[in-house]
């Protein structure tokens, strides 16, 4: 993202862009479509910025599907994760890998950020 500003700024912009948008439609080629509930969900505590978002499908073929996804800053670099019917243990523990690979290859900590 080319700073650490512009990492924050997206986190916010993503934040407002979920407040603002409750639902939406999700079609998967050659399994239908349906309406998703989107919903700020508490994010797993890693990275910069951690924010996290449910998708949950509310009738149609798709009834009962939830993602969740998970973004979260390491430097400059947003960190970008999508879950499909994870458990929540699941989710924080691929966030928890994620972000430390990524703190591994760019040689940083964003422990206590």
């Amino acid at each position: 993202m080319g700073s650490d500003n512009a990492v924050a700024a997206l986190q916010i912009s993503l934040k407002s862009a979920v407040a603002a948008c409750h639902q939406m439609t999700v079609t998967i080629p050659g399994q239908g479509s349906s309406t998703m509930k989107v919903t700020e969900v508490s994010a797993p505590k890693f990275g910069a910025h951690p924010f996290a978002v449910r998708m949950t499908a509310t009738g149609g073929s798709l009834n009962g599907l939830e993602m969740t996804q998970v973004t979260a800053g390491v430097k400059d670099v947003v960190v970008s994760l999508t879950f499909v019917a994870a458990l929540p243990d699941d989710v924080n523990g691929g966030t928890e890998t994620a972000v430390g690979k990524a703190e591994g290859i760019l040689g940083v900590s964003t422990s206590g950020v």
